[in-house]
């Protein structure tokens, strides 16, 4: 059945109103324009506050304030927190996406992708503190839409001998770039300052990340008119005879979410929102559907076979190889290119 809930401002209407609040000791704490939130195993609903609004309109738009991270308490629904992000952005600064995570040896943490400077903001709650991360866009890529998608991938340290494991990473990619990286993060603690970038690989096209089932796989689709629904599980190799169809697209609306939500029950979010920025919506209006994934888990013969290619050129990646796994670092984070020896780090893929 079809169900039509309401819509309301959340906590509530005051929040959205340009009031600033005294002896908070962080200023305005007023919502001025959400772009991302997720919710964390612990009910807190963390909130990216970009601080301007008119962005659709050339020339026309208006900084409010800083942008900032609010955390919700769902429960009360009052701000148990508010970062400030001015001393990790700039004017050029783009911020698009969050990821909440947690360290198992420094707590939580979160990712704030900054497409504008390519850069990941990693910050550390407990220590109020950040440090950033340099997305790169590779050869002929630019900088425009940045996806992350946090996982766990099941991976085996032979050099430590410690077995099976699986170690947290934060996948992070452009909509206009060939490269599919992620970040190590399971190794991020207190004293973090630098995190590196694996590349695993290129894309055969264009990827809209559209999130993860909080394990190993990763849902996208490509870009274009086309609304399936695809899946790669990061424990197997990053080609596309890996990749899932998962569901079939629907002509009104196209995927924007794939989230998972009460028991483990993964929900996919679709609209029709992009045809209503280009005027092209039809008399029906505006339209959003949340319902269950339909997973009927088949292996198409090439996903991207009926998309336009990338118009990014083949070329080699930036990063050189010193030694086994190693870079050459320029600036403050490298690049490592997947090219890792079996006797340091080996991933273990699943028996069919």
């Amino acid at each position: 059945s079809t169900i039509e809930p309401p819509v309301l401002p959340y906590p509530c209407a005051a929040a959205h109103r340009n009031v600033v609040q005294s002896g908070t000791g962080t200023g305005n704490w007023t919502v001025v324009n959400v772009v991302d939130v997720q919710l964390d195993d612990g009910g807190v609903l963390w909130a990216l506050d970009i601080g301007k609004v008119n962005l659709l309109e050339d020339g026309a738009t208006v900084v409010v304030r800083p942008p900032m991270v609010f955390a919700f308490d769902t429960d009360t629904d009052e701000i148990v927190r508010a970062i400030d992000l001015s001393r990790a952005t700039t004017e050029a600064s783009c911020l698009q996406s969050i990821v909440v995570d947690h360290s198992s040896t420094a707590g939580q943490f979160v990712y704030v992708s900054d497409a504008g400077l390519g850069n990941v903001i990693v910050y550390n709650v407990a220590c109020d503190s950040s440090f950033k991360v340099h997305v790169p866009v590779g050869p002929w890529g630019q900088r425009d839409v940045m996806y992350m998608a946090p996982v766990l991938a099941d991976v085996m340290d032979m050099a430590a001998g410690r077995g099976s494991a699986r170690y947290r990473r934060l996948y992070v990619t452009y909509l206009s770039s060939r490269d599919m990286l992620y970040v190590p993060v399971h190794v991020v603690d207190e004293s973090t300052v630098d995190l590196p970038t694996i590349n695993v690989g290129q894309k055969p096209c264009k990827m809209v990340v559209l999130g993860t089932d909080r394990g190993s796989v990763i849902y996208f689709r490509t870009d274009g008119d086309t609304g399936e629904i695809l899946s790669w599980d990061v424990n197997k190799l990053f080609r596309h005879e890996n990749f899932r169809s998962v569901q079939r697209g629907r002509k009104s609306r196209i995927p924007l979410m794939v989230t998972t939500g009460f028991q483990g029950y993964q929900w996919s979010m679709e609209s029709n929102y992009v045809d209503f920025l280009i005027g092209d919506i039809g008399c029906l209006g505006v339209s959003t559907r949340i319902e269950p994934l339909k997973i009927h888990d088949e292996y198409p013969d090439d996903p991207c076979s009926n998309t336009v290619p990338m118009r990014c050129g083949q070329g080699r990646t930036t990063a050189k190889m010193i030694g086994s796994n190693r870079t050459k670092s320029a600036g403050r984070s490298t690049t490592v290119v997947n090219k890792r020896s079996a006797t340091t780090i080996a991933v273990i893929e699943p028996t069919p």
